[in-house]
């Protein structure tokens, strides 16, 4: 996962950007190529099976258009139950996540991400809720820190045990043996799908932050493909002041 941007050839200036999340069954074939179109112009080594495989899987995306329906953006999502060590959990595991670069600095999809994992977490059958990622590239990496107080692992925190015995868990049962536990990256012995090199780079003016060197420590070889797993509990909580409000609407309205 990556919230990175990318070029689209037929953008369409609007202001009236909405997101909204659709469950899988619910978007139209022409949705689906268009988010794969989207998709294709920003990574490299994706195939459309490969993008259909992975999409198959997910419980829906959240999607962001623009004024005219066109989509600018969107993020996979599956939502899965899990036992580990006598507790039962909801994991929300993120995939394939891109927003064209024209809408940059956009909130919709921010906002629609919290009305979301509030609405999972109202609607849950267990007691915690987390958000599993592997994280291509240094924004996604940052917008960790920008809306909770924990997550693992990060450059300030010491991961609890619990927590780096579930990261594990849930990397080990999802990656098998493409991930290293010592390590905490998921490697791939074929090239994969991975960023383009002109939005790999990271801009001079962003590598100073503490959050960007400590992702480029953890994981060297994102320009090959590899990626970070990390693991956020997504409890009322854990969210910054700025967006717990968000949360705890949906959690109880939707």
């Amino acid at each position: 996962m990556d919230m990175q941007i990318a070029q689209s050839s037929d953008y369409v200036a609007s202001s009236q950007l909405k997101a909204s999340y659709q469950t899988l069954q619910s978007i139209e074939p022409d949705d689906f190529f268009a988010m794969y179109s989207l998709f294709s112009r920003y990574y490299d080594g994706t195939s459309l099976e490969e993008f259909s495989e992975d999409f198959k899987v997910k419980s829906g995306a959240i999607i962001l258009r623009d004024g005219t329906g066109s989509i600018q953006g969107f993020s996979t999502q599956e939502i899965s139950e899990f036992a580990f060590e006598n507790e039962r959990y909801t994991v929300i595991f993120s995939g394939d996540t891109i927003v064209d670069h024209h809408h940059w600095g956009q909130q919709a999809l921010n906002y629609e991400w919290m009305r979301f994992t509030g609405v999972t977490s109202r609607n849950m059958n267990t007691e915690k809720l987390y958000w599993f990622l592997i994280v291509k590239g240094h924004r996604t990496y940052r917008y960790l820190q920008a809306f909770y107080k924990n997550f693992y692992p990060a450059y300030n925190l010491d991961t609890n045990e619990m927590d780096q015995k579930l990261l594990h868990f849930l990397a080990a049962d999802k990656y098998k043996q493409n991930y290293c536990a010592n390590s905490g990256v998921v490697k791939f012995a074929a090239a994969k799908c991975r960023l383009k090199d002109e939005w790999a780079e990271i801009p001079l003016k962003d590598r100073p932050r503490p959050a960007v060197q400590y992702f480029l420590k953890r994981n060297p070889g994102y320009q090959r493909g590899d990626e970070l797993a990390c693991l956020c509990q997504l409890s009322a909580e854990n969210h910054r002041p700025f967006v717990r409000r968000l949360f705890l609407n949906a959690q109880s309205v939707g």
